[in-house]
């Protein structure tokens, strides 16, 4: 606060100014203006919002819980909103970084955000291997950016056959044919048995000619 028993008086005949920003306020009862002292006399300034569109997201950082490769998380929603006094362009919303394929989104933007609009971009993981994925999510002409993680797991059965058909060639009618073998994989970390597939497996194998 500048004293008002002091005097101020230049060296040199030109205009001069005193700037008082928020916190060094005369009036107490108006925290949210500015106060310019110009010979003599205090000027009051409201203090004007940022000009255009003023893009912010929340949160900034999207974690997703463990999720089994090959499969789709739930949903996890980022909030645009614009705080500025003019439409927000939306141009693109893009996913990039190591794991950005992994990533995928969608939203209710539309191509123009209004003054003091919000919108919801929705996020949602499918891990393409295990361990820890990330990428960041960007939106053009906003400043700030979301970072994202998942983590991918073998948590569950996945299993997979060696060959997706097996041909024999011509038998006679009550004879054995050669044999071949059909491997039956499971590269995830839980057991995996179905007496009915086994039963598909066998009868279409004894089928086949």
């Amino acid at each position: 606060m500048i004293p008002s028993s002091r005097t101020y008086r230049p060296a040199f005949l030109f205009l001069t100014t005193t700037v008082l920003t928020l916190g060094q306020s005369l009036n107490p009862s108006m925290p949210s203006k500015e106060y310019i002292r110009l010979n003599g006399q205090i000027i009051a300034i409201e203090n004007a919002p940022p000009s255009g569109p003023n893009g912010q997201l929340s949160p900034t950082t999207l974690t997703f819980a463990s999720q089994n490769v090959g499969s789709s998380s739930a949903g996890q929603p980022v909030t645009l909103t614009n705080s500025g006094n003019a439409a927000l362009p939306i141009t693109s919303i893009t996913i990039s970084g190591a794991n950005a394929s992994e990533f995928s989104s969608t939203n209710n933007c539309g191509t123009n955000l209004a003054a003091a609009g919000s919108c919801t971009v929705t996020v949602t993981f499918t891990p393409a291997a295990t361990g820890t994925r990330t990428a960041t999510l960007a939106i053009a002409g906003v400043a700030q950016m979301v970072s994202l993680s998942g983590t991918g797991a073998n948590t569950a059965p996945i299993v997979s056959l060696s060959a997706a058909s097996l041909a024999f060639g011509s038998q006679a009618p009550g004879t054995p044919s050669f044999s071949q073998n059909l491997t039956l994989t499971n590269t995830g970390r839980w057991i995996w048995y179905s007496a009915a597939f086994l039963r598909w497996v066998g009868q279409t194998l004894a089928t086949s000619t």
